[in-house]
Parts: structure tokens; sequence; C-alpha cells
């Protein structure tokens, strides 16, 4: 996958950005790492990904996201990268994570940008 280097603040590397500063780092799914090192359960994961979380978590079956107890979600608002995909939206990622049995509670901390606590 190729990551933007911000170069002002390496904790905004992007999927997303500037084509300039790209580097090209190994990647996996959610899926393939609890298939891969054989996870049951996840008590906690913690995303900060820059805007990739629509990508991870709507491309995650629901059947891996049954095997996480609770997830604290850094969301940012899809314009904010420049994201023109109409499935990618905070509404679409609630009902996501909530058929796969999560509540959701969503804390929206800047005009583009927030949390969401996902638990069981």
């Amino acid at each position: 996958i190729l990551i933007s280097k911000d170069p002002l603040n390496s904790a905004a590397n992007s999927i997303y950005g500037s084509k300039k500063n790209q580097i090209e780092v190994p990647s996996n799914t959610l899926s393939f790492a609890f298939k891969e090192y054989n996870i049951s359960t996840c008590a906690f994961l913690k995303m900060d990904c820059e805007g990739a979380e629509y990508d991870i978590l709507l491309n995650t079956p629901v059947a891996i996201l049954k095997k996480i107890e609770c997830m604290s979600i850094e969301y940012h608002e899809p314009q904010f990268f420049g994201i023109k995909d109409p499935e990618y939206t905070i509404a679409n990622l609630k009902t996501h994570l909530e058929k796969s049995g999560f509540s959701c509670v969503i804390n929206k901390r800047k005009k583009y940008q927030g949390t969401i606590i996902a638990k069981r």
C-alpha cells in the first residue's frame, strides 16, 4: 500500500493525500491478521488510521468483527481527505458496526474528526 508522508506531522501520514512523498509499506487486512494469527477473540482494538477506517472496517466481514469485544476508532469526515466514495460515511460505518453486534457512541471532537466507541 502507498502511504503519503506528511512533511510536518508524522502522525498524519495517510493512504489519502498528496502523491508526493509516498512510500510503499506492507499491509494486511483485519481478516488476514485474525486468520494468520489464529485470533479467536480480541478484547480491545484501537484504530487511528487517518481516513482508512472506512476502507478497513466496511470491508471487514461481520464474522471477523464479531470476534472483537470493544473498539476505539478515531474517525475523520471523508471529505477531510477528499474521499468521494458515497458509501464512506459515519452513518454507514455505525450501521455496519451495529449489524456486527456493537452498540456505538460517537463523540465528535472537531468539525471533521471524532471517536467511535463500539462495545458489545
